[in-house]
């Protein structure tokens, strides 16, 4: 990589600073700032699981913070538009900037793996940009320079966008636009670049693999369901396919989830978000003799107070990442290809609401989607065939050459 140029950062023009004599720090106030102005922070990320540990703010940011409440109880407007100040002290350098915003995302409540990743993506931005640059320094060159990085290190542009956004998360918590925990606010440090500048890079669209339902109905029959194994991933390959449910959750569902009757359970999705989804009659019988059969297996090992709905004959929980081995191994067997994967039947679930008509709303509460953007990638999916029989349907020429075709045959040619 080319050596790092950095840009010199914008600062106001002096005549917009307040004279001294609006200042409401006395001179030896600011004699005692610079006493005790710290040291660059030799404090690194840790680099085991990618986390940060957490750490008390620097005095530095108490003693600003002091600052900016006399300054709002004063009536002094602020000295710059963007940040508190340019001097150094003020600025944080560019690992305790992330240091700060692990932890405050920590007391947010994200999931352990979204802080897992934000620390992986921290180190490297660190690695890429340099420990001690400050905030201030820091130019979107420095950020152009962290994804090609990742380009070179062979990352997919899906991968390199899911990347950035944490940087961009970043960045916007550094300027007092990011989310911070009831009772905080948010710090407001001076950055060279507006952070909306930092774009995405451009990735294929894709096309969703929706599951074939001829080779779902082929996975189900090949499974055997006399025996632990067999039955466990049966019911698991049916609950994906009856509510829509990820992988993931799956393997975070407990016995006490499923409701006494097995009509819904209770599923923790992204983000610690709760829902229940609801079964079908059909997915109920199955659920029923799935916890017996479990009930039974427990027993004989010894582990009947083992929480988990769905777990190994030693008791273990799943991760997602053995359920997906075994979609991969057990369409091996029966072969079917290209292989049914957890997602492609959660596309299928979703694919055949839209078309039974579930309303949009209804679909991303059941689904557990944080926006609507997903959802309406499954309706204009499905709008296409739905286009197609409506002008069908609609067309006048059937009526003016005198070939209508009747509705139902439409219907089923389509």
């Amino acid at each position: 990589m080319s050596p790092r140029k950095k840009s010199e950062p914008t600062l106001p023009d002096p005549r917009d600073v307040p004279s001294a004599e609006d200042d409401p720090l006395t001179k030896q106030q600011r004699e005692e700032l610079a006493r005790r102005r710290p040291e660059a922070s030799k404090q690194k990320l840790s680099g085991e699981g990618g986390t940060a540990s957490p750490r008390r703010r620097s005095e530095a940011s108490e003693t600003l913070e002091r600052s900016r409440r006399g300054r709002r109880a004063a009536g002094i407007p602020r000295r710059f538009p963007v940040g508190l100040a340019t001097d150094e002290l003020f600025s944080p350098t560019v690992a305790e900037a992330w240091n700060d915003f692990i932890r405050s995302q920590e007391v947010r409540g994200l999931s352990d793996s979204s802080i897992e990743q934000m620390g992986r993506v921290a180190r490297h931005f660190v690695e890429v940009v340099g420990e001690a640059v400050r905030l201030c320094e820091l130019s979107i060159t420095d950020v152009e320079d962290y994804v090609v990085w990742m380009r070179r290190k062979g990352n997919n542009p899906s991968t390199v966008n899911t990347n950035l956004n944490w940087v961009k998360a970043w960045l916007n918590w550094c300027v007092g636009k990011g989310k911070e925990p009831e009772g905080l606010e948010a710090p407001r440090f001076l950055l060279a670049f507006d952070p909306d500048d930092v774009k995405s890079v451009k990735q294929p669209k894709t096309v969703k693999r929706i599951a074939d339902p001829d080779a779902v109905r082929r996975l189900v029959e090949s499974l055997d369901s006399s025996t632990f194994d067999g039955l466990r991933f049966k019911t698991t390959v049916l609950l994906i396919l009856d509510t829509g449910v990820r992988a993931g959750e799956v393997c975070l569902m407990n016995v006490a989830d499923v409701a006494a009757d097995c009509s819904s359970v209770r599923v923790y999705g992204k983000g610690s978000k709760e829902r229940t989804v609801y079964l079908s009659r059909e997915m109920t019988e199955h659920l029923r003799a799935w916890l017996a059969c479990r009930r039974r297996a427990m027993e004989f090992a010894g582990m009947e107070d083992n929480p988990v709905l769905f777990p190994s004959l030693t008791g273990n929980r799943q991760i997602s990442g053995q359920i997906g081995d075994l979609f991969r191994s057990r369409c091996k067997l029966a072969g079917i290809t290209p292989a049914v994967t957890a997602h492609g039947l959660r596309h299928l679930w979703a694919t055949n609401h839209v078309r039974a008509g579930t309303s949009a709303f209804l679909l991303k509460q059941l689904g557990g989607w944080a926006t609507m953007q997903i959802v309406t990638t499954y309706i204009s999916e499905v709008g296409g065939d739905e286009a197609a029989l409506a002008n069908q349907n609609a067309s006048l020429v059937g009526n003016i050459v005198g070939k209508r075709v009747p509705r139902r045959q439409a219907n089923k040619g389509n």
